[in-house]
């Protein structure tokens, strides 16, 4: 199971403190965890979301998560496009 403290360790504070933000404010949208199977046979859990960013924009985030290692693989961050909300 993946822990705040594994989060902690895999960003830093003010990746961390941002995201906490977004999420307190509730301006993650479309939340959503696949599981997925890696090409070694490992099972990942993808996780998405669209979230709010600064002023207009709104980003696509994503992230794999080996929950047997503890570890977060293939983090991305995709900008859509501004519009008014």
């Amino acid at each position: 199971m993946i822990t705040k403290a594994d989060i902690k360790r895999e960003t830093n504070s003010v990746s961390y403190n941002r995201g906490k933000q977004i999420y307190e404010e509730q301006k993650v949208h479309a939340f959503q965890v696949q599981e997925i199977e890696e090409i070694f046979g490992y099972q990942l859990h993808k996780i998405t979301a669209v979230v709010d960013g600064s002023g207009k924009n709104m980003y696509c985030v994503s992230v794999s998560v080996d929950e047997e290692m503890s570890e977060f693989k293939e983090p991305s961050r995709k900008k859509l496009s501004s519009f008014s909300r």
